[in-house]
């Protein structure tokens, strides 16, 4: 008892999101935002539209990519299928193990001793820098000459 929906009808479905003004709008139907109202009233109070919203929603729904426990189940059917090339095979059984990071090397850092400077280099490197901002600005230890600019 299924009523075929007409071209307009069918744009109406397609471009249906939450909004039936914005909806009758794009497939095409003519009128202000009140008459557009009206259209989107009547059109979303017949089962026809409703089942057909809902099935372009759920199809919607449905993931296009692959999550990881899916890509894992497949390459875990093509490693024991014994149908496949064994490149294929064990092309399948590496992937499986790099999703499960079965060949990450683990690497201790030690960061206990992270100093690269001694306490006097510190010091040093602070005191020239300091010797150097104070020549940059004119001023100078006793008894040196302030170099010319």
């Amino acid at each position: 008892m299924s009523k075929k929906l007409t071209y307009k009808q069918r744009r109406f479905v397609d471009c249906y999101a939450g909004n039936g003004v914005e909806a009758a709008r794009k497939a095409g139907y003519q009128g202000n935002a009140n008459t557009l109202h009206v259209v989107a009233a009547e059109n979303l109070r017949k089962p026809t539209f409703l089942a057909a919203i809902e099935a372009r929603q759920e199809v919607e729904r449905q993931p296009d990519i692959m999550d990881r426990q899916a890509r894992q189940r497949l390459w875990s059917r093509m490693a024991q299928d014994e149908s496949l090339s064994v490149s294929d095979r064990l092309r399948a059984s590496e992937l499986l193990g790099k999703s499960e990071a079965d060949f990450t090397d683990k690497r201790i850092v030690d960061q206990t001793n992270r100093d690269l400077f001694t306490q006097e280099e510190r010091d040093r490197i602070v005191e020239t820098a300091l010797e150097q901002e104070l020549w940059r600005r004119g001023y100078a230890k006793q008894g040196t000459k302030r170099a010319e600019p």
